[in-house]
């Protein structure tokens, strides 16, 4: 995930892998890890984004072919155990589209 948004958004890698906390894998996690670790505004949200979850489910392979049954399994696991911390579902769902 890093070397990815590090790539798009050129970013050197460096600052994520020494600062950025990294205690959790699921979105249930990621909320823990803020709420322990960061004073969280009352606007604090996040988002259960479907390259992320692809990618995490599937690694670098989601960008060369479609997932397998047992990787949609884990991908719909995934984005339920976000949705129930807290997570908002896909952008085009939030705004509307």
């Amino acid at each position: 995930m890093v070397k990815i948004f590090s790539f798009f958004e050129d970013i050197p890698e460096a600052p994520f892998k020494e600062i950025l906390l990294r205690d959790w894998e699921s979105g249930s996690e990621y909320r823990q890890s803020m709420q322990r670790h960061l004073r969280i505004p009352v606007n604090f949200e996040f988002y259960a984004g479907h390259i992320a979850i692809r990618l995490a489910a599937m690694g670098l392979e989601a960008t060369k072919r479609a997932a397998t049954e047992a990787e949609i399994k884990k991908m719909c696991a995934m984005l339920e155990d976000a949705l129930q911390a807290g997570a908002l579902g896909p952008v085009e769902q939030s705004v509307g589209l």
